[in-house]
């Protein structure tokens, strides 16, 4: 039997000395390249320069005058030919009731109008008859009296059948309700199917021509108005350029439910457009203020505290334009003015600026952000068309 060399002793390494090195491969393994940050989404808004001194308040643009259309007979609503907000002029027709009963009432009014002259024609042949026997002394006075009396009835009758028949035809024709002047329909009262009563409102018609801005002041606001005072008016939608406007009416009476006081402003654009001041936008209104060329108004979201210092996030326009990338500046700011539409600051913010508007209480400084606007929100400057408008209200 063959024995085997025996082999040389090494004895083991210690587990303090191997695991460093297994801990260190471990690392090496998982070790990943680095990310780039993604840019923050943020909102950006467009600051806007903003009239100081005065006060401000919200309204509602309407027409100055609003008619409630509504059908001279009753009638069922059969068919509604056009929906609020369509365009409307002088002759369309708007809705028609069922025309059956209209019908049958003309042709009733024609049938009676019909017998009237057919009973006025045997009065007449009746009464040529009497007189010549009563020149011949054949009948007395006193009948042919009776027979001129008949005579007179007839005439009447036919008289007042007419009429009636042309009362008839004219309803035919009320069946269906046309607008006079050109406009706009912003209200409907009724819905196809349903009976209307004679002169119950149907449609509302606002027609084409001067606006309003209707605000709701209350007891402590409507001492600010005057009857011809001069206003500045900004609208939501499109803030610049401002439009010039002056207080025409101040209601008398608060409103029972709201106790509130209706104060009406006409607007006086410079160049009027139907397409840029519509029906139901909201608008602003600066009364007894003056234009600050220092002063902006932010989103009341575009102020925040940093370093313990008021400063707004401005973004670079082109960027914040094109929705792309950018790097966002916190520019220190002063607050000159808390409002209901936002906050009016001073410093180096200047009208057009591309502020951020939410999320700028999560910036650093020299972070990257993804800008995004709210629809209808873009750079705007002070037009030479506004600045007429801010020294009306001196």
């Amino acid at each position: 039997m063959t024995r085997l060399p025996a082999l040389p002793f090494r004895p083991a390494r210690p587990l303090c000395a191997v695991l460093p090195l297994l801990v260190l491969l471990a690392s090496a393994c998982s070790r990943e390249a680095p990310t780039a940050v993604p840019p923050m989404p943020v909102l950006v808004a467009a600051a806007q320069p903003a009239p100081l001194g005065g006060q401000v308040f919200s309204g509602e643009v309407r027409a100055r005058r609003e008619a409630d259309l509504a059908f001279r007979i009753a009638g069922k609503l059969a068919i509604r030919l056009v929906d609020p907000g369509s365009r409307v002029k002088p002759g369309d027709v708007l809705a028609r009731l069922d025309p059956e009963d209209v019908r049958l009432s003309a042709a009733a009014a024609r049938a009676q109008a019909a017998q009237a002259e057919a009973d006025l024609k045997l009065a007449q042949a009746d009464i040529a008859r009497n007189r010549a026997l009563r020149a011949q002394n054949f009948i007395s006075q006193a009948a042919l009296d009776q027979k001129q009396a008949a005579y007179d009835a007839a005439v009447a009758r036919v008289e007042a059948s007419r009429a009636q028949a042309a009362v008839a035809g004219n309803q035919s024709g009320y069946a269906a309700l046309v607008a006079d002047v050109p406009g706009v329909v912003t209200q409907y009262y009724a819905e196809q199917g349903q009976v209307v009563s004679a002169g119950q409102a149907v449609v509302r018609l606002a027609p084409d021509g001067d606006k309003d801005v209707v605000i709701a002041a209350s007891e402590s606001q409507v001492g600010a108005f005057k009857v011809g005072e001069p206003v500045l008016v900004s609208l939501w939608a499109r803030p610049q350029p401002l439009i010039p406007g002056e207080v025409r009416e101040i209601a008398p009476a608060g409103e029972a439910a709201s106790r509130t006081f209706v104060v009406k402003v006409r607007l006086k654009p410079a160049k009027p457009d139907e397409s840029a001041v519509l029906l139901g936008m909201t608008a602003t209104v600066l009364v007894g203020g003056a234009r600050d060329d220092g002063a902006v108004l932010v989103p009341p979201g575009a102020l925040v505290r940093s370093g313990g210092n008021e400063v707004v996030w401005v973004v670079a326009a082109p960027a914040a334009a094109a929705g792309q990338s950018a790097r966002a500046e916190a520019r220190p700011v002063q607050v000159r003015q808390y409002r209901e539409d936002g906050v009016v600051v001073s410093g180096q913010v200047r009208p057009g600026d591309w502020v951020v508007s939410h999320g700028g209480h999560k910036l650093l400084p020299g972070q990257v952000v993804r800008p995004a606007s709210l629809p209808g929100e873009a750079p705007v400057a002070l037009t030479a068309a506004a600045a007429p408008a801010a020294g009306s209200a001196k």
